[in-house]
């Protein structure tokens, strides 16, 4: 799916174990090995996010580059591992794309 979507050969991933919301420098450190020649999706792992509209605002901006960046935090990546576990790949793939479409369309749920 990502694959063809998004040039995405290979998905780089961050993970910052931040106690506070992620800032533009570390959106910024990501999107920076992003791009035509590499990869048009990265990954960003969190422990939480307490602001969820000035996060999808980070996102939605880096979409608007061109630059898909998804942004994970502990209680996402405990639901996919469940799922995982449970077996429930489709499931899976409709989470990842619910969180792509929000950035696409830029509306926070």
């Amino acid at each position: 799916m990502f694959r063809e979507r998004y040039h995405a050969d290979f998905i780089p991933i961050e993970c910052k174990n931040y106690s506070a919301d992620l800032a533009n420098e570390e959106f910024n450190q990501l999107a920076s090995r992003l791009g035509s020649s590499t990869s048009g999706l990265g990954m960003l792992v969190c422990r939480t996010i307490t602001d969820a509209a000035a996060m999808q605002r980070h996102q939605v901006f880096r979409w608007a580059k061109g630059i898909m960046l998804l942004l994970f935090d502990d209680e996402v990546l405990t639901r996919l591992v469940r799922l995982k576990m449970a077996g429930r790949d489709a499931d899976i793939d409709g989470i990842l794309l619910e969180m792509t479409e929000r950035i696409k369309f830029d509306s926070v749920t």
